[in-house]
């Protein structure tokens, strides 16, 4: 069940503009590594739902292309699809993704904090209410548009400082539990 509450809570948030995008990554591509460690196809399995994350390379494998379907209970399915690259930030692991499909969803980048551990991905998704506290302080350079229920959460800091601004605050940006996913053997 939790997983059907992060990946709806995922797909909702990306949809309504609740998920801040940045105009600049964390770091820039390291060419002909995107994430290694990630590359392989993962799953999960709830009461109402099963799901998979399909982690590859791009045709010029220079990027990581991540495909996510999600099955559910009354046959509905879900599908995904991003492309990125990671980031290490002194001990931490970031994904940075485009929205690829469905398409024109949310342009720019979207940051996650992963960590693979032998057959287990656990990643959280950054919190939007921490980043608008940033950006209201004055801490963070971007914009908050409201949108009625929503916030569209807009980060415009360049990258040096973007980094800077997450390592200082990695706390507060990735807490909670963390979604964690078992990788399928083939």
């Amino acid at each position: 069940m939790k997983h059907l509450l992060i990946i709806s809570a995922i797909t909702f948030f990306l949809i309504s503009g609740c998920i801040p995008s940045s105009d600049n990554p964390l770091t820039e591509p390291i060419l002909g590594n995107p994430g290694n460690e990630l590359i392989g196809s993962w799953f999960w399995k709830d009461t109402d739902e099963t799901g998979f994350l399909h982690i590859g390379k791009d045709q010029k494998k220079e990027f990581l292309n991540i495909t996510m379907v999600a099955f559910k209970k009354d046959g509905e399915v879900e599908a995904t699809e991003f492309i990125g690259h990671t980031s290490k930030l002194s001990s931490n692991n970031y994904l940075n993704l485009k929205w690829v499909k469905p398409e024109n969803f949310i342009k720019g980048y979207l940051f996650i904090k992963y960590r693979v551990s032998g057959d287990k991905l656990e990643y959280s998704i950054i919190d939007s209410q921490a980043i608008i506290k940033g950006i209201k302080s004055g801490d963070l350079k971007g914009e908050v548009i409201s949108k009625g229920k929503t916030d569209d959460i807009k980060i415009h800091e360049e990258q040096e400082k973007l980094r800077e601004y997450v390592l200082k605050n990695d706390a507060d940006l990735f807490k909670g539990e963390g979604v964690m996913l078992k990788r399928l053997q083939f």
